[in-house]
């Protein structure tokens, strides 16, 4: 049994063995019926998806109260709680982050994420990402990293995991031993990352050793083959060698070894639950995210300790994590959140003015062909792609750069394209009509992760209509996500990165374009 205070001790004493088995569990919340029903099995927590502010808040009070136990209450938080959570700050992914190299900016993004999650009842964020992004045809990690320089990302993350710390919410770092070197989404598919231990050692493990010395609560594993490690094509969640071998005993890691979500298809696809979840106990995680039935999930670890297949022990150890994780960031005893504050403590003015500055700093000028600043006089086409959705997405506040671009009245016409849109043939004349008739022609793509589409492109029938539509023509080239976009549209005549799609990112690159800002970011990655 690992050192625990004597609050853990005493507590663990006093837990039925039901208890104990719930709290290796983060459920999906769903909604707050189920949620509420849940309860029955004593769950670690829950995991909030999409929701907006207000409601989390409520909902967090009203779950808390009805616990023994206080709850994790867990998000994805990458890229500011506005990205997730509807009335609350956006701020920028972590690749724009990469992009200013100043950690500065990493911390006060995510003190400002903390902040407003713990207003809501959040108390542990699933980042920063460790990933370093080597494969350009990654489809699922991508912007969400800090870059491809492993130095650069351990930097990156060891600062903001001390945001998170500093405003009250626990960290957790991602995915272990490293998924950035893959082409493949562990959404959908089991991936594998080659290289011997040396090439992994100086590449994907130098930022978790980072984090780990930094004191980070929570790794959580890949769902992905690592062969220098695990010769038997078992996923890094499901590998004692990983999991216990390398990331305890070698790398000394003492806090909670968290899965990845128990309903992603790399594992469910290959290993049923009643071999997955003693497996991945028994392998070193701690706790178990997102199973895909939660009470088919308690059944099978409480038949897997009936049976002796997860021992007691074993049992203790990692509960005994989890409640350590619960004292040592105060959710044992944390007071409830207040709905009432969700308006004043989110969105704060300073909070939003700060998202804008660091956005500013990370717009990225790749290509220079002259064209900036854009004289006002000047007519505007912006076609807008996207990898995902419909034409009409382009009313989303995520696609609305041309907006942007026109608040200082100037002329900007927009057409709002993506690879799945049924309508490009309709509009077609009218959009070829008007880039003819424009003095400034910008693509802005907003090419991002899609999961489980297993690609980050866009459509090569998107593609060939770009390149047809602008034959002979200049053009700028605006990404607000994938950098690597730039290597299906090489005949832009300028390029720029913002990294996102967050409203600080378009904002800044907007004042970048009319001549307010000037672009002061590095490329975190290598283009070809």
């Amino acid at each position: 049994m690992m050192d625990t205070s004597a609050v853990v001790l005493n507590l663990l004493a006093d837990m039925s063995l039901a208890e104990k088995i719930g709290q290796v569990f983060v459920f999906t919340w769903r909604n707050e019926a189920q949620a509420q029903s849940d309860l029955r099995f004593y769950p670690g927590g829950y995991i909030r998806i999409y929701s907006d502010a207000l409601s989390v808040a409520r909902q967090t009070r009203a779950i808390q109260q009805a616990t023994r136990i206080p709850l994790i209450i867990a998000a994805d938080l990458e890229r500011g709680v506005g990205g997730t959570l509807s009335g609350a700050v956006e701020v920028v992914t972590c690749m724009a982050l990469g992009a200013t190299g100043d950690e500065k900016a990493a911390y006060d993004a995510a003190r400002m994420i903390a902040e407003e999650s713990a207003v809501m009842g959040i108390n542990v964020n699933y980042a920063p990402v460790l990933d370093v992004n080597s494969n350009s045809a990654n489809p699922v990690i991508n912007t969400r990293s800090f870059g491809n320089d492993p130095i650069n990302v351990a930097r990156m993350a060891v600062a903001f995991a001390k945001g998170l710390h500093d405003g009250g919410v626990a960290s957790c770092g991602k995915h272990f031993p490293g998924h950035g070197n893959t082409n493949i989404d562990s959404h959908s598919l089991l991936g594998s990352v080659g290289g011997t231990r040396i090439e992994l050692e100086a590449i994907e493990l130098l930022p978790f050793r980072a984090l780990i010395e930094a004191g980070v609560d929570c790794i959580m594993s890949a769902h992905l083959l690592i062969p220098a490690y695990e010769p038997e094509r078992l996923p890094a969640t499901l590998s004692k060698r990983i999991m216990t071998t390398l990331l305890r005993e070698q790398m000394g890691f003492t806090g909670v070894a968290v899965s990845d979500a128990l309903d992603m298809g790399a594992v469910a696809e290959n290993y049923p639950p009643e071999v997955a979840i003693p497996m991945a106990i028994n392998a070193g995680c701690d706790q178990l995210i997102m199973p895909q039935d939660n009470a088919f999930a308690i059944d099978v670890l409480s038949r897997a300790v009936a049976s002796g297949e997860v021992s007691e022990d074993r049992l203790n150890e990692a509960v005994g994590r989890i409640l350590s994780l619960k004292e040592t960031r105060g959710i044992l005893n944390a007071a409830l959140p207040d709905p009432a504050r969700v308006y004043l403590q989110t969105q704060v003015p300073a909070n939003v003015t700060r998202s804008i500055e660091i956005a500013r700093q990370s717009v990225t000028l790749v290509k220079d062909g002259g064209d900036l600043p854009l004289d006002r006089n000047r007519t505007i086409c912006c076609v807008t792609v996207s990898n995902g959705g419909d034409g009409r997405s382009g009313f989303l506040e995520p696609q609305s750069f041309a907006d942007y671009l026109g608040a200082d009245g100037r002329s900007v016409k927009s057409f709002a394209l993506s690879s799945e849109d049924a309508h490009i043939a309709a509009i077609a004349p009218r959009l070829a009509q008007t880039v003819a008739e424009s003095d400034v022609v910008i693509v802005a793509a907003y090419v991002s992760v899609r999961l489980s589409s297993g690609t980050i492109d866009l459509s090569s029938a998107m593609v060939d209509m770009l390149k047809t539509l602008l034959r002979d023509r200049d053009f700028l080239l605006v990404s607000f996500g994938s950098p690597y976009i730039i290597e299906q549209l090489q005949e832009a005549t300028s390029y720029l990165c913002a990294y996102g799609a967050t409203q600080p990112s378009q904002q800044a690159m907007a004042e970048v374009l009319r001549g307010e800002a000037t672009p002061q970011g590095s490329l975190p990655v290598t283009l070809r």
